[in-house]
């Protein structure tokens, strides 16, 4: 009888020291919190800004597709909606604003703050 008892104890002390440790791995911490590759001083349109636009927003809003009758694929049409407000209120998902990207994945916090320090400088034609 003793016999069953140490052995049933011995199946539920196997079964939790695989459940603990399997449950540990290990972390990287680069990988869980990338490295901001963006700036957000000296922020460029050219440099920064427009490559996130060109990937994120011309493929429904270009002059040949202008979706809403909003146009971002060049500096000047893009500002008028920048200064309107609506842009940044759109890419961050505010409420009261049409949220963009709507085909794709939000634009990621980073990409949001750089193109915030871009309009907060100005949004030059740099």
């Amino acid at each position: 009888m003793e016999h069953r008892i140490t052995k049933k104890y011995s199946y539920f002390i196997a079964i939790a020291l695989i459940s603990v440790l399997g449950s540990c791995y290990y972390d990287n911490e680069s990988e869980l919190y990338p490295t901001n590759n963006y700036p957000t001083v000296n922020v460029s349109y050219a440099t920064n800004v427009n490559p996130i636009i060109v990937s994120s927003c011309n493929s429904c809003h270009s002059t040949s597709a202008k979706f809403g009758n909003i146009i971002t694929d060049t500096y000047l049409d893009l500002k008028k909606i920048v200064d309107n407000g609506k842009f940044i209120g759109s890419i961050k998902h505010n409420s009261g604003f049409i949220a963009m990207p709507q085909s794709s994945a939000k634009l990621n916090t980073a990409q949001i703050t750089m193109v915030e320090a871009w309009i907060a400088e100005g949004a030059k034609n740099n």
